[in-house]
């Protein structure tokens, strides 16, 4: 049987005494002996019907961890001992009695950082065993920050944590609240401090340095795709960064090894688009990476072979644009339910290695060569919805060779190759374009100048990594965190 620790069975414990011939023990008394688990029997011994059996009501301990074990005894009228039963039970916890904190408070980060350790609780019956399956509401009640995960329950440990609190202003409050009445600690309480954000931090370096890689953010983790080496050889490499742990790892390597590629992320899956294979060659190649299985797929090509393009994804079409393949103007749009491209309004002019970004259902080209040989700081909107081009505010640095991000409806263009005094240089500025506003601002550099990089965005931070320097410094591996 299962019953609430501290609580008696529903049913009897029965045993029937019998003789080796299987008559029946009458009038015998037998003991019912509580083992382990530190419960009790109601009388403890019964004497034998005239059917031979005996019975006793079992009261279990108060612990949901020890086994719950009765034997049943008798000294029979020869002297000779025996066991008639050994009975077991679950003991399951009662109702909820108290709730503590089991991790996460006073924690201290930036103000628009989640904390490290999501705040957890737990529950417990009266007699402090873990209560499970316990409704438990998150909320926010101080520093104007946010949670997800805000409704849980409780594990089979008695604990439930919140799936991530991201701080407001100066100091923030958190309350869980377990579902029931007369619970002690009920709510709790958990506080955090939000200080500056320190604008650009460092994490964990990327494994495998490179150049023009691509990446895209599946699930919360970034992946870093392909992109060239020292020695200017196109790399298949494949690292995944996960925020939460720091660290990177790495996944089944793209088939086709190229730089220069174009990629976009539609139904958790990563499409790698053209590039510049072996031999600095151009390809029309699309691959396709499923996360889940850790497997690339061969997907129809592109038109024609490009490298160098911009692209985004919006309602999940993946549109390519630009390139230095002639250069080249042309849109070209990717259906993955049919796994076929088609040509779009070309750009009104050729570009190529610009940025882009999503927002609002337009994708926004920025910067990069315009005829194939002029930094520009114009930039495009295209809508899908009536397949068309529109001007907008120009990127105040003209540059190349930077690499973009989107973050809580921001298009931010990072680092690059711009022209000063006639000659190129690579820069670490950073600005950041609204197109609610059709306005741009200079946003905190990056700490050093930094040109072909990576950047990818997981949870409202970018992510800003390897590239070089500039100025025939070699690749390395370093990677940025920008906290907008």
């Amino acid at each position: 049987q299962s019953g609430v620790v501290g609580t008696e069975l529903a049913q009897p414990l029965v045993v029937r005494a019998t003789r080796a011939n299987g008559s029946p023990i009458v009038n015998l008394v037998v003991s019912f002996h509580v083992m382990s688990g530190g419960g009790g029997m109601f009388a403890g011994a019964a004497n034998t019907d005239a059917k031979g059996i005996a019975q006793d009501y079992w009261t279990l301990g108060t612990s949901t961890v020890a086994p719950q074990i009765v034997e049943v005894r008798a000294v029979l009228s020869t002297g000779e001992k025996r066991v008639f039963g050994v009975f077991t039970a679950t003991a399951l916890p009662g109702p909820a009695a108290s709730i503590a904190v089991q991790a996460g408070d006073g924690q201290t980060v930036a103000a628009g950082v989640a904390v490290p350790v999501a705040p957890a609780v737990v529950v417990r019956d009266q007699y402090g065993n873990p209560d499970p399956s316990v409704a438990v509401a998150f909320a926010v009640t101080g520093g104007g920050g946010s949670v997800t995960g805000a409704g849980t329950t409780t594990n089979a440990a008695g604990i439930a944590a919140v799936g991530s609190w991201t701080l407001g202003q100066g100091t923030n409050a958190l309350t869980a609240t377990a579902a029931g009445s007369g619970i002690a600690g009920n709510p709790i309480v958990f506080t955090a401090t939000a200080i500056a954000p320190v604008a650009w931090t460092l994490v964990t370096p990327l494994p495998t340095p490179r150049n023009e890689a691509a990446t895209g953010t599946i699930n919360g983790v970034l992946y870093v795709v392909g992109g060239f080496d020292n020695n200017g050889n196109a790399l298949g490499t494949v690292e995944a960064f996960d925020p939460t742990t720091n660290t990177w790892s790495e996944r089944a390597p793209l088939p086709t090894p190229r730089s220069y590629l174009a990629a976009g992320v539609v139904n958790g899956l990563l499409y790698a688009v053209g590039g510049l294979g072996q031999g600095f060659s151009a390809v029309a190649t699309v691959e396709a990476y499923d996360p889940v299985a850790n497997a690339w797929s061969t997907r129809a090509a592109l038109p024609e072979a490009n490298m160098g393009m911009a692209a985004g994804v919006v309602n999940g079409i993946l549109y390519v644009t630009g390139g230095a393949n002639g250069p080249s103007a042309a849109l070209y749009a990717y259906d993955p339910s049919t796994d076929s491209w088609s040509a779009r309004a070309p750009l009104p002019a050729v570009r190529v290695i610009g940025g882009a970004g999503v927002v609002g259902g337009n994708l926004y080209i920025v910067g990069g060569l315009i005829d194939g040989a002029t930094l520009g700081t114009n930039v495009l909107a295209y809508n899908p919805a009536t397949n068309s081009w529109s001007a907008k505010a120009p990127i105040p640095t003209p540059r190349g060779y930077f690499a973009a991000g989107v973050v809580n409806g921001l298009i931010y263009a990072v680092g690059g190759v711009t022209f000063q005094n006639n000659a190129s240089v690579t820069v670490a500025s950073v600005e950041a374009y609204d197109p609610t506003t059709d306005s741009w601002t200079v946003k905190t550099p990056m700490p050093t100048p930094r040109n072909a990089l990576a950047v990818g965005v997981v949870n409202g931070v970018l992510y800003a990594m390897s590239g070089t320097a500039g100025g025939g410094i070699g690749l390395d591996g370093t990677a940025l965190a920008f906290h907008p």
